[in-house]
């Protein structure tokens, strides 16, 4: 008796054996994990792109600033930390909007470097550290003539490339929260508020 239970039992055993065998297989799901580590800026590579402009846009300047030393920390591809300093005596202008003689771009650098923007000779540079990120941009302190204010990134994406990360984004601030401004309230009013950063940071562990 206890022979015929053995034998039932094998031939049950064999059958869910041979079900399992004929069903489909399992695709295995492997999920990628997404970059991690600390990248330093290439200073070389990365640029800042700077626009200003009167209010309506009828007059504007842009230009180009750079990077005097920066960092980036991923985990899993999300920006957890990060810090950067911009040289602000490496105001360049680019754009066309000057006279022969009159109101030179060496004149819009000038005026830049004062005390009615950015007073560089005091502040001879500004820095950005992250706080945070989520799905809306990238959170961080925006320090400019020593005076700090919470500004977000946005836009912000991150490429991976063969020697590391391509980090862009694009920042707009309030000129005024950094006692940026004119004396005169004629001028004060004529100008634009915002100042708009656009910016691509090359970075390698």
């Amino acid at each position: 008796m206890k022979t015929l239970k053995t034998i039932g039992f094998a031939v049950l055993i064999a059958s869910a054996l041979v079900a399992c065998n004929s069903s489909e297989p399992v695709e295995n799901t492997q999920v990628e994990e997404g970059i991690t580590g600390t990248f330093n800026a290439d200073l070389s590579a990365s640029s800042i792109k700077w626009k200003g402009q009167a209010v309506g846009g009828l007059k504007k300047h842009n230009g180009s600033i750079s990077l005097s030393e920066g960092s980036i920390t991923l985990e899993n591809s999300a920006i957890t930390a990060g810090s950067f300093t911009v040289d602000m005596k490496s105001i360049t202008p680019l754009d066309e909007n000057y006279g022969e003689t009159e109101y030179t771009k060496a004149d819009l650098v000038g005026h830049l470097s004062t005390d009615q923007f950015f007073l560089v000779d005091s502040f001879p540079t500004a820095s950005f550290t992250i706080t945070g990120a989520d799905s809306t941009g990238v959170m961080g302190d925006l320090t400019i003539r020593g005076i700090t204010n919470a500004e977000k990134i946005i836009n912000v994406t991150v490429d991976t490339t063969a020697n590391g990360i391509t980090l862009n984004g694009a920042l707009t601030f309030d000129r005024t929260k950094y006692n940026v401004s004119f004396e005169s309230g004629t001028e004060e009013w004529a100008l634009s508020n915002d100042i708009e950063l656009k910016f691509e940071v090359v970075a390698q562990p």
